[in-house]
């Protein structure tokens, strides 16, 4: 390499790294955090939240899907009910009310998400309080006027919601003993109750009007429940918001554990098809059935056809050699084949019957491409009474026939 081309290459080098240093100078680096999303343990539990904030409490907290066991429960603590509203029989729902009664607490939610109208249905719980699940239509007349009164507060509000929480529309305050300033709990999207408060323990109202609250308490025996228009208040997103977190404190015994069982029974594919698909089912049973009055029989049964003409000459050939062996006329219908083997051979070639065996059988091995010795056994070799070997010659006449 000429010497003027390497200092080229070196001045090409050092204007190479002394760009890369200047742009490296230019670079700012940044720290920023970057939400990832839920974890999949969180994915796969709503309330891992909770479990954890409880732990940090000393209370331990087991979430349980399904209801199994759930009439099993002993021991002082506290048992939670999620989307169980209308899915416990009445043998399991007095068992669990005997838990209560010796000093338990049940906490309740009027959800269930396989239920698609929950004033259709009714839970035995509930019923035995008088709570009632009220519908939204039945309570939101002034659903305009409500509207219109929330979006002037958040106009005129200068505070940001939390990221996760659901607003300020249903905001509600409960008193606790021993403090001079009420909770902010967060009630939005729960359903209303209406239940007689006249025998509640306590509750709190919803924002509209009195006769209907958001969460209502009862006293049975020396156990409490709860009865709450939804547990979203508790889930992943919205545990930290306002002072759900410490309503969950102030209403768990302490003393005891937490297991919250999260209802899954939910109904089948053929019975949510029929809930929101009636006519699509009509109409595949409809098609169904005209498919198979076109395929099925209409016109009486089917009488199959039976070769009776087939077997019969089967039959007959079967009794006529059975006949022949029995009877020992086998040498007469050999000899028969064999003259018949012969006379085509003699009508093929003239001049075959004055030839001798041995010439005649080598002008057979000719035309057949057969075995000199399967000829000569199979033409001129004495008949036996033995099976196989009389089978073996009629199998070589066969094959004699069939190669001319």
């Amino acid at each position: 390499m000429a010497r003027s081309t390497q200092i080229i290459l070196a001045i090409i080098l050092l204007l190479l790294v002394a760009v890369a240093g200047w742009l490296y100078s230019r670079i700012e680096w940044q720290e920023r955090n970057i939400d990832l999303g839920y974890s999949k343990a969180a994915k796969q539990n709503h309330y891992l939240a909770l479990q954890q904030f409880l732990a940090k409490q000393n209370i331990t907290a087991t979430v349980k899907q399904g209801l199994a066991g759930i009439d099993k429960v002993s021991g002082y603590g506290t048992v939670i009910l999620s989307q169980a509203y209308g899915s416990l029989d009445k043998q399991r729902a007095e068992r669990l009310l005997k838990w209560v009664e010796a000093g338990g607490h049940l906490i309740m939610e009027a959800h269930n998400p396989f239920i698609h109208n929950l004033s259709d249905k009714k839970d035995v719980i509930f019923s035995q309080f008088n709570v009632t699940v009220i519908e939204d239509e039945a309570v939101d007349e002034d659903l305009e006027e409500r509207l219109q009164s929330l979006t002037a507060r958040l106009d005129q509000s200068t505070e940001k919601p939390r990221k996760n929480c659901r607003g300020y529309s249903l905001l509600g305050e409960i008193k606790i003993k021993g403090r001079s300033k009420p909770l902010t709990i967060d009630f939005s999207n729960d359903q209303r109750l209406s239940a007689p408060l006249d025998d509640a323990y306590g509750w709190v109202a919803t924002e509209s009007t009195d006769n209907f609250v958001r969460m209502v308490q009862f006293q049975h025996g020396d156990g409490l429940i709860s009865f709450m228009g939804s547990l979203k208040l508790w889930r992943n997103p919205y545990i930290s918001c306002e002072d759900n977190a410490f309503l969950l404190t102030q209403l768990i015994d302490p003393k005891g554990n937490l297991t919250l069982f999260k209802n899954q029974d939910s109904d089948s594919l053929f019975a949510k098809l029929w809930q929101w698909a009636p006519y699509f089912i009509l109409g595949c049973i409809l098609w169904l059935v005209a498919w198979l009055w076109n395929k099925g029989v209409r016109f009486g049964p089917i009488k199959h056809y039976q070769p009776y003409e087939i077997r019969q000459i089967i039959e007959h050939i079967e009794a006529a050699s059975r006949l022949c062996w029995q009877q020992q006329q086998i040498e007469e219908q050999v000899d028969n084949l064999r003259k018949t083997i012969l006379f085509q051979l003699a009508e093929k070639h003239p001049g075959f019957k004055q030839l001798s065996q041995s010439e005649q059988i080598k002008r057979i091995a000719k035309d057949s491409h057969l075995a000199y010795a399967l000829i000569e056994h199979s033409l001129f070799s004495p008949v036996t009474r033995k099976e196989v070997e009389f089978t073996q010659l009629l199998k070589g006449l066969q094959q004699i026939r069939n190669g001319l």
